[in-house]
């Protein structure tokens, strides 16, 4: 039994890399489920590894916390970004997953989950989305355009 305790892996901690402002629903999401820390410029010279978190809130819009991101090897995270739908096309989005290529895009935090498992879960994996009837029309349209 005690070679099993030996043997438990090591949960990654998350980086969640955000454009948008953080609400309070959305920081009561993180600290239901674990210890949340929002980098701030006084961080700018602490190395990820010494800091106490379990998610790590990073401000993709604010200059030092864009720093901290390129100066810190990220590969030990999981990586969230938390962007608005909008975003999704921007340069910043196709760096981060270049360097992650397991980063996942969200539009909105879960806000309600049975345990920390699900939630990081959720973070984790790309909501379904449902069918839209104008889209398909849409591609219907562009592939008939390319093939003239």
């Amino acid at each position: 039994m005690a070679l099993l305790d030996n043997m438990k892996v090591q949960k990654k901690r998350f980086v969640v890399i955000t454009s948008k402002d953080l609400v309070e629903e959305d920081r009561q999401a993180f600290r239901n489920h674990g210890k949340l820390l929002e980098y701030d410029y006084h961080l700018v010279n602490v190395d990820f590894e010494t800091l106490e978190f379990d998610y790590l809130v990073c401000d993709i819009r604010e200059k030092s916390h864009r720093e901290a991101l390129i100066k810190h090897d990220l590969t030990n995270y999981q990586i969230v970004c938390y962007i608005n739908f909008y975003e999704r096309a921007e340069d910043f989005v196709r760096q981060i997953n270049e360097r992650n290529p397991e980063a996942n895009v969200l539009t909105k935090i879960p806000k309600r989950s049975i345990n920390r498992e699900y939630f990081e879960k959720s973070l984790l994996e790309e909501k379904l989305v449902s069918p839209s009837l104008v889209k398909q029309i849409l591609r219907v349209l562009f592939s008939c355009f390319l093939k003239q």
